[in-house]
């Protein structure tokens, strides 16, 4: 991840600040070095539905940029954050370069979709 946080512009985030929206095209990852973010998706009936929250040391917009696919949610900063925001093109860069980040990467993206499988359970009540 220091390579990524080397790479990116460090930045002071305000509480309820808008990274990206829903549907929007990837412009940009963001390492969330302190503070937290929603990930909330517009359900039915244009109700806004929480996904889940990211915590320091997350990589915000990851999966989007990897698959090049626009973003699946809105994220939100919930708190003042400090965020790296790093383009998606220099990830693409890094990764083609430094192949031994892909494991990073694999990391994270595992990380998140046992998240987002822990939040499913919640709202089952399976947990």
């Amino acid at each position: 991840m220091n390579n990524l946080l080397s790479a990116a512009s460090i930045e002071q985030w305000p509480a309820g600040r808008t990274l990206f929206r829903e549907g929007d095209p990837v412009r940009d990852v963001y390492v969330l070095v302190s503070g937290e973010v929603d990930l909330v998706f517009n359900a039915r009936r244009g109700a806004h539905k929480t996904l889940r929250g990211s915590h320091p040391g997350e990589i915000v917009g990851l999966s989007d940029a990897v698959s090049d696919t626009p973003h699946d949610c809105t994220a939100t900063t919930r708190t003042p954050c400090t965020i790296g925001t790093l383009p998606a093109n220099e990830l693409r860069r890094l990764l083609h370069e430094s192949p031994s980040l892909w494991l990073t990467v694999l990391q994270f993206l595992s990380n998140d979709v046992n998240a987002c499988y822990d939040s499913m359970r919640s709202v089952a009540g399976l947990r």
